[in-house]
This record gives C-alpha cells, sequence and structure tokens, in this order.
C-alpha cells in the first residue's frame, strides 16, 4: 500500500468522503481511512492505506491527503463524539472537590443516556463502501454504538464513584434506557457498565 500523510498538526475537522471514493474509482484504488473526524493527527501520520501503492504518484497522495481537513480545534461539524466529549467533561468538572455541583453532573447524564437511546435507534453504517460493479472501494470504521457507551461510562466512573447520589443516578440512567434500546447486544453492553460501576 502507499501510505498517505497529512502535512499538518491539528484536530481532523472533517473528510470528504465522496471525494475520496470518486478517486478511488477512478484510479482503480482501495482505500481505508486510518483516523475518522475528531482525532488529533500530528505532521507525517499517516491517515489513509491505498491500494495498489504503485500506481499512486506523489500528486495523487497530495489531494487524497488534502481530503482530510486539518485545524486547531474539534467541530461538531463531523465529530459525533464532540459534544459527547464536553458533556462528559462538563460532568467531570462539577464533581470536582472545587465545584462539587452533583445536579450539573446530573443534568448532563440525562444528556448522555439521550444520546445513547437516539445512536441505538440508528442503523450502523457499513464499513464497507462499493463501486456499480460491486468492488470495494473505502473502508471507514463509522461510530459504533458500543464505542460511544464505552466513552460515556469509562470516563464517568472515576468521578461518579466519590459521589453515591450521581453514582445512583448514573445506574439509573442505565436501567431506563436498557428497555429503549433497540438489540440484546446494545443491552449486553450497559450491563456489563453496570457491573463494573457496582464494583467500582
Amino acid at each position: 500500500s502507499r501510505l498517505i500523510r497529512v502535512k499538518k498538526d491539528g484536530y481532523v475537522q472533517a473528510v470528504d468522503d465522496e471525494k475520496l471514493f470518486e478517486i478511488a474509482c477512478k484510479y482503480d484504488l482501495l482505500l481505508k481511512l486510518i483516523h475518522r473526524p475528531g482525532d488529533f493527527v500530528n505532521q507525517g501520520r499517516v491517515v489513509i492505506l491505498a491500494w495498489p501503492g504503485e500506481p499512486v504518484t506523489d500528486e495523487m497522495a497530495e489531494d487524497l491527503a488534502d481530503m482530510f481537513v486539518i485545524g486547531n480545534q474539534r467541530t461538531p461539524y463531523q465529530d459525533t463524539m464532540f459534544l459527547t466529549r464536553e458533556l462528559i467533561e462538563f460532568a467531570a468538572r462539577a464533581l470536582s472537590p472545587g465545584q462539587n455541583d452533583p445536579y450539573t453532573a446530573i443534568n448532563c447524564i440525562n444528556w448522555l443516556g439521550s444520546n445513547l437511546v437516539c445512536l441505538s435507534g440508528r442503523t450502523t453504517p457499513d464499513p464497507r463502501r462499493f463501486d456499480e460493479r460491486k468492488q470495494l472501494r473505502v473502508v471507514a470504521e463509522p461510530l459504533a454504538f458500543d464505542r460511544l457507551a464505552d466513552t460515556i461510562f469509562d470516563s464517568l466512573r472515576p468521578y461518579v464513584k466519590e459521589d453515591p447520589n450521581v453514582s445512583a443516578h448514573l445506574m439509573d440512567m442505565i436501567r431506563w434506557i436498557s428497555p429503549q434500546l433497540h438489540t440484546s447486544s446494545q443491552r449486553q453492553v450497559l450491563q456489563k457498565h453496570a457491573e463494573a460501576l457496582k464494583n467500582s
């Protein structure tokens, strides 16, 4: 494969998926995206693997790298984890000894639970994209329910365990959103986190 590298440091703010797909079809390539919006990349970081590597010229490599918009800050445009991370950060700050604001943390937990219910009802996109001849052209991992749930609960657990009321509310959140989830595998993810919270 040809390793496609970015030329600057920063956060991936957007990826031009359609243009990448067009390039892959035009030049008979298979592209695997290594990074997604929200990831921090440094100069020289590989963001795409292009197969076969031989036909990919330096100019083509630059065009492919330019499909990644790099900026100084994360944005919610294509970064589905951006607002989730902000809510987690608000909750963590609210539970710090200097703030001691459990009601703000509880409010954040409520909205995070709503986010999980919302994502659970959506069909996870196929990570593979094929052309009209059924040739695989682009591979990019979408945001899955288990990744969002792991991020929320693994990030919050160290903070909520110090406050019994907030810890109980996080457990309640698991209880009230579980019946609203759409698959048994999603409920098993929450069961895993309920056990971890119970044992923390």
